[in-house]
């Protein structure tokens, strides 16, 4: 080999040790529980408005208050998890989520919904997925980080996938009460995992390390403190990143499967279509971490929010045209995109403040992950009540994407 050639980024990560890859695994189970959990609550919003009479707005903001618990959350969850280990706050938050569904089953107000879903869901989901991954996984993995990051992150975009066409399947056979004990029983049941991770004393690390094919993960050292990180233009930059996707994103989420229905289409087509992009994003993210080493991550990141972008706006052309190829468009292109830059954000992030504050740290960056998402479901709820229609939240969306790139190009930590 020529003494001058640059070797190509090693990103098989079925080199890493078994139980390295077990523990990922199982992390990335419990992401898709929780996120898949979170984000069904769209496919219950029409039942929910037709059979206890809210408006739009009032169902939105339920599910808006759950993201908003889900974002602060994060700093408490982050405390826990450098206290206590994932393990046990992954044990708490399961018997969280099912007693928050199991209250919603029995719900008949506004008030218990806001306590039930967007209280106990929303931080009991927190427990499960972003934190407490994006901790764990970099505990156990250093070379293969950014691959591992994508994996985990691909989990959440494929509950999605699973609980969409779930949720509706359930909803049409036994209605949205049952339903919701079923989701309930399944998080339940999804506990006996966590024994798996208490006997391999997942909080301590990686304990094959020096093996030359493991990832290099440690427990973590003392690190940057919380000040220190606030002290970051990097940690500003990445909280810039997950406010303004998260407004983009959600803002369309939540309100395609009613968009749809409003349209002329029935339940099944909408949840159809928002399970093809749940079952996009975990593609989409596994492939664009293939790219990333190849060609970038600054100008990979950049031709996703275009492609964001323009699926938003071929949803748009959808509504005025009613030609499907343009639904196809945009499932294809925002379905591919969302979420895809998570993975990117948790291994930079990772990278940045590791140490044993960093669960505190990137709990600290959620809250701008939940303020975003939160703002973007509500918003998008209020400015359809306001217009009437759909172009305004959509539009929303589509500078909310622009500006949500910025960083990636001005913070000179972020770039790669």
């Amino acid at each position: 080999m020529d003494s001058h050639q640059i070797p190509q980024p090693n990103t098989n990560i079925l080199q890493a040790s078994r139980p390295a890859l077990m523990v990922l695994g199982i992390a990335c189970l419990l992401c898709l529980v929780g996120r898949g959990t979170l984000e069904c609550y769209a496919i219950f919003l029409i039942s929910l408005e037709n059979e206890l009479g809210w408006t739009r707005t009032s169902a939105s903001a339920i599910y808006s208050v759950s993201l908003i618990v889900y974002g602060f959350s994060g700093p408490i969850v982050g405390w826990f998890i450098d206290r206590y280990g994932p393990e046990r706050v992954y044990a708490a938050c399961l018997v969280v989520v099912a007693i928050g569904l199991s209250l919603n089953s029995i719900g008949e107000s506004w008030l218990l919904f806001m306590v039930s879903q967007g209280g106990f869901v929303g931080f009991g989901v927190a427990g499960l997925s972003t934190v407490s991954v994006t901790v764990l996984i970099s505990r156990w993995f250093k070379r293969f980080l950014q691959q591992a990051m994508s994996l985990s992150h691909a989990a959440a975009g494929a509950g999605i996938l699973v609980y969409s066409p779930l949720a509706e399947r359930l909803i049409s056979a036994t209605g949205w009460r049952t339903s919701y004990l079923v989701l309930a029983g399944i998080a339940a049941g999804t506990s006996g995992l966590i024994v798996v991770l208490f006997r391999m004393r997942v909080g301590e690390g990686n304990p094959v390390h020096q093996q030359q094919d493991d990832p290099e993960g440690t427990k973590s050292g003392p690190g940057p403190t919380v000040p220190d990180a606030l002290h970051t233009v990097g940690f500003w930059g990445i909280c810039w990143v997950y406010l303004f996707t998260g407004v983009a994103s959600y803002t369309i989420i939540l309100q395609t499967p009613v968009f749809l229905v409003g349209l002329g289409h029935d339940i099944e087509f909408a949840a159809l279509v928002q399970g093809a992009n749940g079952l996009l994003a975990p593609i989409g993210m596994i492939v664009i971490s293939q790219l990333v080493p190849r060609f970038g991550q600054t100008r990979i990141i950049l031709l996703s929010y275009c492609s964001s972008i323009l699926g938003v706006a071929s949803l748009l052309q959808y509504a005025n045209s009613h030609n499907l190829l343009w639904l196809g468009i945009f499932v294809l292109l925002f379905g591919f995109t969302v979420g895809c830059r998570a993975p990117a954000i948790a291994s930079i992030a990772a990278t940045l403040f590791k140490g044993s504050s960093f669960g505190r740290i990137y709990g600290m960056i959620t809250i701008a992950s939940g303020c975003g998402m939160s703002l973007g479901a509500f918003s998008g709820g209020l400015l359809y009540e306001l217009t009437g229609d759909y172009q305004a939240g959509f539009l929303l969306a589509m500078g909310a994407f622009a500006l949500g790139n910025i960083p990636f190009w001005a913070v000179l930590s972020m770039r790669r």
